[in-house]
């Protein structure tokens, strides 16, 4: 198949102007497209301006950067791409299939418009957003979601997205597929290091705060043992939480690494009892697949999409104003933890999730064909 996949944003970003990363090949998103690319078929991704390297990388298939207009009225995490209506109704209809990622959005609104027979919304977003009082958003989705996103699948990320867009949508899939990843870039070691790590923007919603306090709480109840938290990642909250680190007197014990790449990142993760998170507004956090995947189990609060498939699979602890008790916890269970983990390795796969959304889309369109 030929495939075309929009995707505007290919990271977190906040504010304009985007923060420049050396390479997006690290991206969801880039894996995702590799994804498809490896069972066969020829990939073509089209992204805003914004994120594209500031020095040339040679890809693995075609990604086109488009630049993003009227930025005072469309955000950077919902940009109005202006080439995007002309290119769609140019050689939209020459692609066997357009995966376009949220049903609220300017981008996957003009695809359902000039190829609507071959769009596929991938949908994230389980609750309405909360730009401007959530008014834009049910607006959005009472009306334009309602009628022209109706008789186009949309395949839900995760089942909270599921409950959430079937409430204005009639044909969504009752199977998540979520965020796959690539585990050539993910591998798995069996020794553990006394080592706790956060993978994170340095930003306030990710509460990272609660993080260092509980687990200076933690390592003040053992104190003999060397346990280390890693904190990945980088942020305007950086020198805040550096600040607090140092008043808690805990910098022996509290390491910053910065924003790292795949390989560094995947080192730091495989060698940690847990990955932690507090987050006080998350969908699908990448993160959560990634330690999975290296063998690493999650202790989180109940805010991210996925607590429900890791409670369902004893993939870690999901609970409020979590702290020391569930800090020993994953260290007593480990072992437990880090089996179940390895047993779900191959289903969070990139090739899995993309070889699920191909299935899913063809059995919707045999299931049209057979209407008509």
């Amino acid at each position: 198949m030929k495939i075309l996949i929009l995707n505007p944003t290919l990271y977190s970003a906040n504010s304009y102007p985007v923060l420049k990363v050396k390479s997006i090949k690290d991206c969801m998103i880039y894996s995702f497209c590799l994804a498809f690319q490896s069972l066969g078929h020829t990939v073509t991704l089209i992204a805003a301006k914004d994120y594209q390297p500031e020095f040339p990388e040679n890809y693995d298939f075609d990604i086109i950067f488009m630049k993003a207009g009227l930025k005072k009225i469309f955000p950077i995490y919902f940009p109005f791409l202006t080439p995007l209506p002309t290119y769609l109704r140019k050689k939209g209809k020459s692609f066997d299939l357009i995966i376009t990622s949220e049903t609220f959005a300017i981008h996957s609104l003009l695809s359902v418009i000039f190829c609507k027979k071959n769009t596929l919304v991938w949908q994230e977003l389980n609750e309405h957003n909360r730009m401007f009082y959530k008014i834009p958003s049910k607006l959005w989705y009472n009306t334009i979601g309602r009628l022209f996103f109706k008789n186009t699948l949309i395949i839900p990320r995760s089942e909270p997205a599921y409950y959430f867009i079937r409430q204005f949508c009639n044909t969504v899939s009752p199977t998540p597929v979520d965020h796959g990843i690539n585990l050539k870039k993910f591998v798995i070691q069996n020794k553990k290091e006394k080592q706790f790590i956060v993978v994170a923007q340095l930003i306030k919603r990710k509460n990272i705060d609660y993080i260092i306090r509980q687990f200076s709480t933690f390592i003040q109840k053992y104190p003999q043992e060397n346990y280390r938290l890693i904190i990945a990642g980088r942020g305007t909250e950086e020198e805040h939480l550096k600040a607090l680190v140092s008043q808690l007197k805990m910098e022996s014990a509290i390491h910053f690494v910065g924003f790292l790449n795949h390989s560094e990142l995947n080192r730091y993760i495989s060698q940690s009892i847990a990955t932690l998170i507090a987050t006080t507004n998350d969908l699908n956090m990448v993160s959560i697949p990634e330690s999975i995947v290296s063998g690493t189990p999650i202790l989180s609060n109940t805010i991210p999409a996925l607590c429900s498939y890791i409670v369902r699979n004893c993939l870690g602890i999901c609970k409020e104003n979590w702290g020391i008790e569930e800090l020993e916890l994953m260290v007593k269970e480990q072992q437990k933890f880090f089996e179940n983990c390895i047993q779900k390795r191959d289903d969070l796969s990139s090739e899995n999730s993309a070889k699920r959304i191909i299935e899913a889309y063809q059995k919707f369109n045999d299931k049209s064909s057979n209407k008509r």
